[in-house]
């Protein structure tokens, strides 16, 4: 499960900065927000990561 601040799931943007402010702050992720909590560099991602051992990957089969 990932659920990532500003989509569906977890809309609150201003989230992003308390992530950023666990793993260290800017110094250590490289990582800075804008005033309206986009992210640079433009390609970096956050999100609430939950995983467990006995996770996998599966497919849905055809969506057709």
């Amino acid at each position: 499960m990932r659920p990532a601040p500003g989509y569906p799931a977890c809309p609150e943007h201003p989230l992003k900065q308390d992530i950023i402010s666990l793993l260290g702050g800017p110094e250590t992720t490289g990582i800075t927000l804008t005033e309206n909590h986009a992210m640079i560099p433009p390609a970096s991602v956050c999100g609430f990561y939950f995983a467990r051992p006995e996770a996998c990957y599966f497919g849905v089969g055809n969506t057709d």
